[in-house]
């Protein structure tokens, strides 16, 4: 019974250390942006967030209006 802990525990820790071995290889081939990319990108994500939430924004305000002449219409010819 002891030996099977003891196997056991020895995989687990022969996998975790191949784990953070293949973990480290993999890091070492990722190519980082330089600080100019990395700037460039950022302002890129900024821009296009902003663009992105002014037009959420003016389709909000469009279907306001939208909706709100709807109901004035409707209450025009209920009453």
């Amino acid at each position: 019974m002891q030996e099977i802990e003891t196997e056991l525990k020895i995989t687990r820790l022969e996998r975790l250390k191949n784990f953070f071995y293949g973990l480290k290889q993999e890091i070492q081939q990722i190519s980082w942006p330089t600080q100019k990319e990395l700037k460039k990108y950022t302002r890129l994500v900024i821009l296009s967030t902003l663009t992105c939430g002014f037009c959420v924004y003016i389709v909000d305000l469009a279907s306001k209006y939208f909706l709100d002449g709807l109901r004035n219409l409707v209450k025009l010819f209920l009453t």
